[in-house]
């Protein structure tokens, strides 16, 4: 522990050193557990740090004397990859949240955030977060957080926003890991189509393979008369659409998420 604030993290690589040195400690101290198969889920900016510290574990487990028994991720409405997953023009205009004159103003300012990131230039780009777009307020529980708190580690990672997993998300595919990337339908900052597009240009060893599966209706159980969504599988990758649900699906759609979880994890 440190007052001192070059103790916060500033990037995904420190992120995920961190959360590797509390992992080895804890399978330490409770080393019965050591065995169990391990995953890593998140949302949100989960896009970043779920697949850092799964591509973290893969790289030490080799060396390691505490070997974590590895099997896979699950990211929820995932910021993965800036650069194609803001794109939101056509998104807002399909949804009739903006006209033809703002959606080339938005098409403009796109474009000027994509070159401030092919420049590094990351701090340039900012946002809003945009939840579901059939909401015009944030709902009550979420200002349980701790403001000073939040503005802090912000702050610190602020650099870290706008740069791209997809290298990392990648390796982690290639290794033949359990992947489920999940998205809320109704979600407008990380929106289900940005997301596809990201997935599409994933360049990994079964992307064709991926890109020509059937996506198929899915239910919780066969004989619901609801649709949950809409579900796409290559091997051990999972793409899954999930109706009636925002940016957090686990708090819109809690009896879909944890299907979509156990779907992975009893494999």
């Amino acid at each position: 522990f440190t007052k001192n604030e070059e103790g916060y993290v500033r990037n995904e690589d420190e992120v995920a050193h961190d959360l590797h040195s509390i992992l080895t400690q804890v399978f330490q101290i409770s080393y019965e557990y050591v065995a169990s198969p391990f995953y890593v889920a998140g949302e949100s900016y989960g896009g970043k740090y779920v697949p850092a510290i799964v591509r973290k574990i893969h790289v030490e487990n080799p060396q390691a004397k505490i070997k974590i028994n590895l099997k896979g991720m699950a990211i929820d409405d995932g910021l993965i990859d800036p650069y194609n997953q803001w794109d939101y023009g056509l998104v807002m205009y399909q949804v009739g949240l903006i006209d033809e004159q703002e959606l080339e103003r938005v098409s403009i300012q796109t474009q000027l955030g994509r070159r401030a990131i092919e420049l590094k230039q990351y701090l340039l780009v900012s946002f809003n977060d945009v939840y579901n777009y059939l909401l015009t307020r944030f709902p009550d529980a979420f200002g349980y957080y701790v403001p000073w708190v939040t503005a802090i580690v912000g702050i610190a990672l602020a650099n870290d926003i706008m740069q791209s997993t997809v290298g990392k998300v990648t390796e982690i595919a290639n290794n033949n890991y359990k992947i489920l990337i999940y998205n809320g339908l109704l979600d407008v900052i990380i929106a289900s189509s940005l997301t596809m597009d990201c997935i599409d240009k994933l360049q990994w060893q079964h992307a064709d393979k991926f890109r020509s599966a059937e996506r198929k209706v899915w239910k919780v159980k066969d004989t619901d008369t609801e649709v949950a969504g809409y579900l796409k599988q290559y091997n051990s990758f999972f793409v899954a659409w999930v109706r009636n649900s925002g940016h957090m699906v686990p708090a819109d759609q809690p009896r879909s998420a944890f299907d979509l979880i156990d779907r992975i994890v009893s494999d």
